[in-house]
């Protein structure tokens, strides 16, 4: 599993996927292309340790009041 910080909208969404479509504005990206990695990746052994990240990197975006 990946964590993915879309690079249109910010938010962070975990995938096992090569091409990511954002949950959030629909874009889509190639996560993992001819040359590498074409976006910032953080690789989790498990799915349950990729959503609490996601969690808490999306919690960490919103503004505190």
């Amino acid at each position: 599993m990946h964590v993915i910080q879309c690079p249109h909208c910010g938010n962070y969404q975990a995938t096992a996927a090569q091409v990511l479509q954002c949950k959030f504005c629909g874009k889509s990206r190639i996560i993992k292309g001819k040359k590498g990695v074409t976006v910032n990746c953080v690789t989790c052994e498990t799915a349950q340790q990729a959503s609490e990240m996601v969690r808490k990197l999306n919690e960490s975006r919103k503004p505190k009041q």
